[in-house]
């Protein structure tokens, strides 16, 4: 409670205070955050921001008409009910974000469900979240399953496999839209916009980092960290064998957290292993789309868990994904090929050699070319968003 009461002091403190409505926008954005993503979407659109979060708030509009949507829709939740009374002063056709997974987006669809506005959520990762949650719930670690709380009227999302998963755990979509990644798509358009020239296979081999974030305490079970650390060394120690070009991507973007994905490798790599990983590290902070290049260039891309082995995929390329930890949670969606679960460093190097002869197409051919990320190269994902906005638009 306290904690609660000083985020509204700063709030308070660091807000600017403006005494009137905000202005009619076709367009609400929720969330500061999604404003990065969704650039190619907005640039010519009029839109109105709406900061989520107690950190992305830097207005507070008071008027009249707000206090009377704020305590007529009041719900114990003093946030959520400002952010439903400035929604329904401005009269959006749409309220749009990329966070598909923010509990705030789904509470506040589903309190105005019943209004004119098209809640519209677009996928921005792969949601290894459904699983989780279940597996959380099962070790009764939690008392509710928070997939229960999803409310997506409208969802944007990378294609069948993500469709089907959200159906199987009973997740309430009102309607789903194949497009693909925004992401992958903005990343796309960068480089043609730039005209950058791509390195085919510049690096042999790539980890992708996507680190356990705590997981042996999370789950209350010890070993956890260590089986996603175990992917790394097994990589590592390949590529040093075979004297290879390697690359080692990384998550975290700050600097704060870029030494604790540092430290958690480093816990669980050799000496020698951690410095031939400093020594092929490739930052994430410096421009958003190195990383998509760096996939782009390799030849093959290895990891645990993360969308760019997915992103990987769709561009045609070639990954090899292990799962070493006893639960099923963090398997890749594709079993055949392209997956090992609980390989010996004997299997893993076997596999891994036999990705690297093959040539792009016939490793595809091993998946019987199956994607998990819809991928159009007649027409983008931000074509088919942006078609998809004006005739929510322009519906009378």
């Amino acid at each position: 409670m306290i904690k609660k009461i000083k985020k509204y002091l700063y709030l308070i403190n660091s807000a600017k205070i403006e005494f009137n409505n905000p202005l009619h926008k076709e367009i609400v954005v929720f969330d500061n955050t999604s404003i990065d993503d969704l650039k190619n979407i907005l640039s010519k659109r009029k839109y109105f921001t709406l900061g989520a979060r107690f950190d992305g708030i830097s207005k507070i509009y008071i008027s009249l008409r707000i206090l009377y949507f704020f305590f007529k829709n009041y719900n114990h939740n003093i946030l959520s009910s400002y952010l439903i009374a400035l929604i329904k002063v401005i009269k959006p056709k749409i309220v749009l974000t990329t966070i598909d997974n923010s509990w705030k987006f789904h509470e506040i669809a589903k309190s105005l469900r019943k209004e004119k506005i098209n809640f519209l959520a677009i996928q921005n990762a792969a949601r290894y979240d459904l699983e989780e949650n279940n597996l959380l719930f099962k070790k009764k670690l939690i008392k509710k399953n928070p997939n229960s709380n999803f409310f997506i009227p409208q969802f944007i999302c990378y294609g069948d496999y993500v469709e089907n998963e959200y159906r199987k755990n009973k997740i309430k979509v009102g309607q789903y839209y194949n497009f693909g990644s925004l992401r992958l798509s903005n990343y796309l358009k960068y480089i043609k916009e730039k005209k950058i020239k791509l390195r085919k296979n510049f690096y042999d081999v790539s980890f992708i980092s996507g680190y356990s974030f705590d997981k042996d305490k999370i789950y209350n079970e010890s070993g956890i960290d260590y089986a996603w650390a175990k992917m790394c060394a097994y990589t590592i120690r390949f590529c040093i064998k075979n004297k290879l070009k390697f690359l080692f991507i990384a998550k975290a973007r700050k600097e704060s957290k870029k030494k604790k994905e540092l430290d958690f490798f480093k816990k669980y790599l050799s000496e020698d292993e951690f410095i031939y990983l400093k020594n092929n590290f490739l930052s994430t902070n410096r421009n958003k789309y190195t990383p998509y290049k760096a996939i782009h260039e390799t030849n093959v891309l290895t990891g645990v868990v993360s969308t760019m082995l997915q992103d990987k995929l769709a561009l045609d390329g070639k990954i090899l994904v292990c799962n070493f930890t006893n639960y099923k949670t963090w398997d890749f969606p594709i079993k055949n090929f392209c997956f090992l679960r609980k390989p010996s460093l004997e299997n893993f190097q076997q596999r891994l050699g036999i990705i690297l002869k093959l040539s792009n197409k016939k490793y595809l051919s091993y998946l019987k070319n199956k994607k998990l990320i819809y991928f159009n190269k007649q027409k983008s994902t931000i074509q088919l968003i942006n078609q998809h906005l004006d005739k929510l638009i322009n519906i009378k």
